[in-house]
């Protein structure tokens, strides 16, 4: 090396040192950019994640009032399993939808679960056992109706 600091003053030698170290510390800052970049594409957004858990809690909140209304109208025990299954599923969905919304939101998916709580607890309190009593009235009626007419 002694040639090339005949050929180069000291200043330039430090210019192009320098100039290759910060080179180097951008193609460093640059990489640790892309794989934080690629990182953030392999998992959804929190955004991605509370839309898509509203959407879902939305359809199951609906399919629960479908099939207790299913379970009214026709008394069909599927109905009343499948209400059972989607109260359960909306808990759970409630919890996740709770986990990624801003603090400021949190009251409000907590109003959301209560309700929804109360709403399951009344059906199971209140309509189930009437949609029950009725099916045996119903099924009392009829036997003694087939008797009458023998």
């Amino acid at each position: 090396m002694p040639g090339l600091a005949k050929i180069l003053p000291k200043r330039n030698i430090f210019f192009i040192l320098g100039f290759f170290l910060a080179l180097a510390l951008a193609a460093l800052a640059a990489g640790r950019q892309i794989k934080a970049a690629n990182t953030s594409l392999d998992r959804p957004s929190v955004q991605l994640e509370k839309i898509t858990a509203a959407s879902h809690l939305e359809k199951n909140l609906m399919a629960q009032s479908y099939y207790i209304k299913g379970y009214m109208l026709y008394g069909d025990s599927a109905n009343l399993r499948q209400f059972r299954n989607y109260a359960a599923l909306n808990r759970e969905e409630l919890q996740a939808l709770y986990g990624v919304v801003r603090p400021e939101r949190k009251p409000l998916v907590e109003k959301i679960q209560q309700l929804n709580e109360k709403y399951t607890q009344l059906c199971e309190r209140e309509i189930i056992p009437k949609v029950e009593h009725f099916l045996k009235t119903a099924g009392e009626m009829e036997v003694m109706f087939c008797l009458e007419r023998a």
